[in-house]
């Protein structure tokens, strides 16, 4: 079927064909010059773990969902809705009629209600968090080493501390606004896009030349907003190793060169903006594999585009050093947790490359091999002389001493098995766990799902786990921007390199790990597979 044969269904006007409302524009503008803001406070703002930092992005979120109810608005009012990309085309045959075996398809995916389950699942857990902190059980007071005690619903969520809840909630408040007004912003189409057909994506076969047309998304490339988002990421992420490098090796401890935090005074201990180096170890590994996916992205659609006698630009090559700073990074930070989850991630995107190459030639996959093995042996060349010392240490430290952390926490975890102790509660509680007064009071179980647990219950960690789930079906059954597998894939190493790291340290706990976090899960809930293709095809041009 030829581009020309899509069209929308006969004698019925598209709302989107309406000229968008001014104030709708500028309300879009707003939103995305506010997630470039976030994006870029989050990491450098010391990782946003001070007050002023915090409240300035839950701020930023808030205002993200006000912009996000105008636009809401705005469409109810006016009828007119802008053209989006998750808006399924209806195809016809060049007579006009309906064609029924495809448009058969479109209507089940025009039907997803994964956008729907989602929404359901954030309410469910704000109010999760609302109800603890509403139907408080205690408040710790710090000064007096107690908890006063209130009346409570014991089978309702609970809080055993009623202030720290409270935060925890308006916390997650703002994440959400977050996530769902970047999710409304991302799917959006530019101008450029909107004077195209709604359904150009899936007719770029005649671009790419193969007959099923099953590289169409990829000669066609990603949409322009997820572009210049995961540009703004790529940037931001290089600097910030680069950064943390130079301060790294010029034995500064002040954070930036101008904050000296109040834990981890000495150089080893921090790593650019943060005062913890795994923090700066995670946050990274969560930028680069999403880089690296959507750079190989961009190749391979400048590589079609080549093959067919056109133009294609080279500017994705200039991510290619701020991939590699960051890929080495956790090495050069010397954190063991890091360095494993980056040479997880290195190793399952050659996999993926090489899976994807196994009928190209053997100069590609050559090539492939090459590319991920350079950061690998600079990355040793440059941080293994103090970050060996430390694997090799690491049972006589009896995992730097979190076995007490663990073996108290799962006590908390047996005595608040379902509903949990309250968001946000660990810390207080954990005062009167420890199993003498000479162990330390610590802040974070270095263990994030047994933290969640702990605070949440089973019930709340359902409910989180439902919502990822839902997430990562998106790409099959949803709808949104047509996507290439190698960059899913990214996504998706990203996430799970993270939640792999969760098991045995903190990243979730640090509100920049937690932005970042749902924000490629957004990403991740706006891609979709091209429809009615199959596997890529690697032919030799």
């Amino acid at each position: 079927m030829r581009s020309d044969q899509l069209s929308d269904a006969p004698g019925r006007r598209s709302s989107s064909d309406r000229r968008t409302p001014w104030i709708y524009r500028v309300c879009d503008g707003a939103s995305e010059g506010l997630i470039y803001f976030a994006v870029l406070l989050a990491p450098w703002a010391l990782g946003t773990t001070q007050p002023w930092a915090i409240w300035t992005l839950n701020t930023n979120g808030y205002l993200l969902g006000l912009l996000l109810c105008i636009k809401g608005l705005i469409q109810w009012g006016s009828g007119c809705r802008p053209c989006r990309w998750d808006e399924s085309p209806v195809l016809t045959s060049s007579a006009g009629a309906v064609d029924g075996g495809k448009n058969r398809e479109l209507g089940r995916t025009s039907r997803s209600r994964l956008p729907l389950c989602l929404g359901l699942l954030t309410i469910v857990i704000l109010g999760y968090c609302l109800a603890s902190a509403l139907n408080a059980r205690a408040t710790y007071l710090p000064h007096e080493l107690r908890f006063e005690y209130y009346d409570a619903i014991r089978w309702l969520p609970h809080s055993y501390d009623r202030p720290q809840t409270w935060q925890f909630f308006w916390r997650a408040l703002a994440l959400a606004c977050f996530f769902w007004a970047a999710r409304d912003w991302l799917l959006g189409k530019t101008r450029a896009e909107r004077r195209e057909m709604p359904s150009a994506s899936w007719a770029d076969k005649d671009l790419s030349g193969s007959s099923d047309g099953s590289i169409g998304a990829m000669g066609r490339g990603p949409s322009q907003r997820l572009g210049r988002l995961v540009w703004v990421l790529t940037i931001s992420g290089g600097l910030l190793a680069a950064e943390g490098m130079v301060q790294r090796w010029s034995r500064s401890d002040m954070l930036l060169w101008i904050v000296q935090p109040k834990i981890n005074r000495t150089a080893e201990g921090q790593f650019g903006p943060y005062a913890y180096r795994s923090n700066a170890a995670q946050y990274l590994n969560l930028v680069w594999p999403v880089s690296a996916g959507f750079c190989g992205w961009l190749g391979r659609r400048a590589q079609i585009r080549r093959s067919r006698g056109l133009r294609a630009s080279r500017r994705y090559l200039v991510l290619i050093p701020f991939i590699g700073l960051m890929a080495i990074s956790p090495v050069v930070a010397t954190t063991r947790g890091g360095a494993i989850v980056a040479g997880f991630s290195v190793l399952a995107l050659a996999g993926v490359s090489l899976a994807r190459l196994r009928r190209g030639r053997w100069t590609q996959k050559l090539g492939v091999v090459l590319l991920f093995l350079i950061p690998i042996e600079l990355a040793l060349f440059l941080g293994w002389t103090d970050l060996g010392p430390r694997f090799a240490s690491v049972l006589s430290e009896n995992l730097s001493g979190r076995s007490e952390i663990y073996e108290n926490a799962r006590s908390m975890a047996e005595d608040f098995p379902w509903l949990g102790s309250g968001p946000g509660t660990f810390m207080w509680l954990y005062y009167f766990y420890r199993g003498d007064r000479s162990q330390s009071w610590q802040a974070f179980v270095h263990d994030d799902w047994l933290e969640t647990r702990i605070t949440f219950g089973r019930v709340g960690l359902s409910f989180i786990l439902l919502a990822l789930g839902v997430v990562a079906t998106h790409w099959r059954w949803g709808r949104g921007i047509t996507s290439d597998g190698l960059f899913v894939a990214a996504l998706w190493i990203s996430l799970g390199g993270c939640l792999l790291h969760a098991c045995y340290d903190l990243p979730l706990q640090i509100y920049s790990i937690q932005h970042l976090f749902l924000l490629i899960c957004c990403v991740a809930f706006s891609v979709v597979r091209c429809p009615h293709f199959g596997r890529p095809s690697y032919t030799r041009p």
